[in-house]
């Protein structure tokens, strides 16, 4: 092996049974446990802002409503100490250090360390009708609300992830499941990482007539807490059947199908799209956070009844860029289920009577199909 190919992060020994692993069996167990536990607090963005990324540039550009928060590591060895300062066992026992298990965890760290990015930065503006003696207050909390969500979408975290399953597979150590907060933090690396030169890396998906909107017209924290908001209104339950028409890249269907056990489908006329939204879903299916079965997809025309039945689903969600040019809900309300529910930025225009307006969701309305179209109100 030459000294160039030893040195590099991903050269991850092979996972094989050895004497030393049996020797040193409570020590890998017990680093098994830590990395675990260090995947959670890497899904913190206080906890990389606090030990990871503690260099501050952050700023204010030009006035008050616009604030740059601008976070930088003090080097990739000090964020590697810190790392390591989480996982104790790797260094407990010079003979656990040399086994295999041991190594493994040593380069998963190293490697860890190594992909982090240097410097992570977000503007965040202020709505120009927030009062002028609450921006400063508003731009400081915000802005580091808003660096905490970078700064988790930006780390390995998937890398991190995948190779910990190996590492935990190798020690016969089955890591618990993913909870709310590191699936969050899954999806939003795993989205970060496909919007990463996405033009150029997809030219299939890139459509001129909607920019980077066709690819990232709404992210990971919009749909989270869209869906978090259906569970805590009850109308995402297990049984409930959810679609997302005009799907994209899968990111709010995706978010569904994780945070619950509701039947999903996403409906998507673009091929590119399509391909693209299937091949993100294998991927959560591979970090084991999805079931194979867990999501639907079709591409076709949603708005032609053939492509698919839409009065069979509970909650619908549709959302494009192309409004109000090329999008009209009517055919979509008078195909819907009585009693179920559509979220949506606009409203039908003929069909208005057959809904009723529920409290909007995550910014949008939120429109209940009528059961008695002659009598409801």
């Amino acid at each position: 092996m030459s000294e160039s190919t030893k040195n590099q992060p991903d050269n991850l020994p092979p996972l094989t049974a050895s004497a030393d692993l049996a020797n040193a069996e409570s020590l890998a167990h017990a680093c098994a446990r830590q990395l675990v536990a260090l995947r959670a607090q890497l899904a913190d963005g206080r906890f990389l802002r606090e030990k990871i990324y503690s260099i501050d540039h952050s700023r204010f550009l030009g006035s008050t409503y616009r604030y740059l928060v601008d976070v930088e590591l003090e080097s990739k060895e000090q964020a590697r100490k810190r790392l390591v300062e989480h996982v104790p066992a790797i260094g407990l026992s010079e003979k656990y250090a040399s086994s295999p298990s041991g190594v493994y965890a040593g380069k998963l760290i190293d490697g860890l360390a190594h992909r982090l990015p240097r410097r992570v930065c977000t503007l965040y503006e202020l709505p120009q009708d927030t009062p002028a003696h609450t921006s400063v207050q508003r731009c400081l909390l915000e802005g580091e609300q808003a660096i905490g969500r970078s700064l988790v979408a930006k780390i390995p975290f998937a890398w991190f992830c995948a190779k910990l399953r190996g590492y935990c597979r190798f020690v016969d150590f089955i890591p618990p499941r993913f909870d709310h907060a590191q699936t969050r933090a899954l999806l939003a690396n795993m989205h970060d990482l496909s919007m990463n030169k996405a033009r150029t890396r997809f030219p299939e998906v890139w459509d001129t007539a909607r920019g980077w909107l066709v690819l990232d017209s709404r992210g990971v924290e919009f749909g989270y807490r869209l869906v978090e908001q259906l569970i805590a209104a009850g109308e995402l339950q297990q049984g409930h059947r959810f679609v997302d028409i005009g799907s994209g890249i899968g990111t709010v269907v995706n978010c569904v199908a994780v945070a619950c056990e509701a039947q999903v489908c996403g409906v998507e006329l673009h091929e590119g799209l399509h391909r693209f939204a299937r091949r993100e879903s294998k991927r959560l299916v591979e970090h084991g956070v999805l079931q194979p079965s867990s999501i639907q997809w079709i591409c076709g025309d949603a708005f032609q009844p053939a492509t698919v039945d839409l009065s069979h689903f509970h909650c619908l969600y549709v959302y494009s860029p192309l409004w109000p040019a090329q999008f009209d809900l009517d055919p979509i309300v008078a195909r819907m289920m009585p009693g179920s529910l559509l979220i949506s930025a606009q409203l039908p225009v003929e069909n208005l009577g057959l809904v009723r307006l529920e409290p909007s969701l995550a910014g949008m309305f939120a429109m209940r199909k009528k059961h008695n179209l002659t009598g409801e109100k």
